[in-house]
Order: structure tokens, then C-alpha cells, then sequence
């Protein structure tokens, strides 16, 4: 198992969710991969005790602090089961890396996972078939171009070259970038992990 470049908290359950044990929250990031070269991806993990019709979501990208302007939507009739996740990954991933067969999505250039570190995404939600849509959960922030990449857990620079995964304790989406990227291992809602590590891609939180 790859450790991360800050420890898990003492105390913190490292353990599968299961459906049962899902409060009722939303769809949330629970994976960024920022990779060498183009192994690049996304998870996204259903929060709650329903399956989602993902026609009801759309990924929202920005490019170097522009505010948002591309959107990423989901196949039509796409659902995701409770506690299920969602892949998305470059056609170019390594597959020393990740087998891309088990995604959900592998997408060729121009893309949402086509990100550098310094691109912010965002998960939005429409309940009025696409009249409006709310962002409900972020990596990044739309509106300030970093530089390399944002800071997360302490971590320099942590969107660009890492893996960040999200931390079993979080349960609801969040807009607020800050809150999400913390200013340590205590108080960020991720884990950073070194570069290409996609070896706990396909499952909600740390692999045990």
C-alpha cells in the first residue's frame, strides 16, 4: 500500500464505506489524480442511500483562475449506485499505472481530466432539468490561477504531481475551498499521496 506524503491522522477509520453506513449527503470528489505527462483522473463517489442520475450533474473546469468556462457533462442515463464511484481517466494513462478498462470514462484530449495543477473543478447539480445549476463540491479555486498548483494539507503545491484522496470522515460536498485544502494533515479533507499512485482508484477512501 502506498503511504501518503502526510499520515493519516491517529485514530482515523481507514476502512471501506458501505451503503449502510452512508449519511444522506450528494455526489463528492473522492479522488484527484495529477500525474506525470497525461495519467490524469477523477473520482467522484455517491454519498448517499439513493442511486443519482447523473444527468442531474456536470463537472465544471477552469483554466489557470479564468473562473469556470467548459462543462463536463455525464452520458446520457448515467447512474451511480450508493456508495458506488465514478471514473473518469485520460486515454493516455500508463497502464503501469491503471488499467483504463475499469473506468467509467477514459476521454481523449480536450477533456475535463485534462487538467494541470493550477485548474480548478467543480461538481454543480441542476433539480430543474438544467435551468439553473448550483456548484455543490470543488478541487481548486476557479477564480485564482496558483501558479503550479494549491497547497493541500500542508503539502506545497499539492494539485500538481500528487494524488489527493478524499478522507473517509468527510461526508457532505464543499464549496469552500479553504475548508477542503486545510492548512495540515489535521485539518484538510485529503490525503496526498506521491505522484502516479492511481492504486486506490475504484474505491472510496484509503485502501487498507
Amino acid at each position: 500500500t502506498t503511504t501518503p506524503d502526510q499520515d493519516i491522522c491517529e485514530g482515523e477509520s481507514v476502512s471501506i464505506q458501505t451503503a449502510t453506513d452512508l449519511a444522506y449527503t450528494d455526489l463528492i470528489f473522492s479522488k484527484y489524480m495529477e500525474g506525470s505527462s497525461n495519467n490524469k483522473g477523477l473520482e467522484l463517489y455517491n454519498d448517499t442511500y439513493d442511486t443519482l442520475a447523473l444527468d442531474n450533474y456536470r463537472i465544471a473546469q477552469s483554466s489557470n483562475g479564468n473562473g469556470w468556462a467548459y462543462y463536463h457533462n455525464f452520458p446520457t442515463g448515467a447512474k451511480l449506485a450508493p456508495g458506488d464511484v465514478w471514473v473518469i481517466v485520460t486515454n493516455q494513462v500508463s497502464a503501469t499505472y491503471y488499467d483504463t478498462t475499469l473506468a467509467n470514462e477514459v476521454l481523449g484530449y480536450p477533456s475535463v481530466v485534462h487538467h494541470n495543477g493550477d485548474d480548478a473543478r467543480g461538481i454543480e447539480k441542476t433539480t430543474d432539468n438544467g435551468t439553473t445549476w448550483n456548484l455543490i463540491d470543488l478541487i481548486g479555486d476557479p477564480d485564482n490561477d496558483p501558479g503550479s498548483g494549491w497547497d493541500v494539507a500542508g503539502v506545497t503545491n499539492a494539485t500538481a504531481n500528487h494524488t489527493l484522496v478524499r478522507k473517509l470522515s468527510v461526508k457532505n460536498p464543499d464549496t469552500s475551498w479553504t475548508a477542503i485544502a486545510g492548512t495540515d494533515s489535521l485539518t484538510s479533507q485529503y490525503l496526498v499521496y506521491p505522484v502516479n499512485d492511481f492504486s486506490q482508484v475504484g474505491s472510496y477512501g484509503p485502501a487498507t
